[in-house]
């Protein structure tokens, strides 16, 4: 059996995506979003972010970019990848989910946009974003 890494995480977008260009010429975009986990205790709901960096390359980049702001809320679709930095010290570990596909909710607007697609529907709630993920 194949391996299987698929992450959904539903959050809020910290900070406005900015647009990137590699050293090979590919688009990247990565930017925060915070997941909120509530709970209760005390009889008091108490809310506690996880703040997840998300990264897009290509299309997906490019749109996410121009369309993404900080507070919105999003679904992310993607793989887990971890980058080891190396320090003084050792090395330091960095986890973060790179993305193929992105959900927006806007203004209880649904805009569905595909890598491929020429005309943008703006009726419902939910702008989907899908892109494969470079290798």
């Amino acid at each position: 059996m194949q391996p299987f890494n698929l992450v959904i995480i539903e959050g809020n977008v910290v900070s406005k995506p900015n647009l990137k260009k590699s050293t090979n010429g590919k688009f990247y975009s990565y930017f925060p979003v915070a997941s909120n986990h509530f709970y209760k205790a005390n009889d008091a709901w108490v809310n506690e972010p996880t703040f997840i960096n998300i990264q897009c390359w290509g299309h997906l980049a490019q749109i996410v970019a121009d369309t993404c702001d900080k507070g919105e809320k999003i679904i992310v679709y993607g793989k887990l990848r971890l980058y080891s930095k190396p320090t003084e010290t050792g090395k330091q570990d960095f986890l973060y989910l790179v993305a193929n596909k992105i959900e927006r909710f806007s203004n209880g607007e649904k805009n569905s946009i595909e890598e491929n697609q020429d005309s943008v529907d703006i009726d419902d709630q939910i702008i989907t974003i899908e892109e494969e993920v470079p290798a």
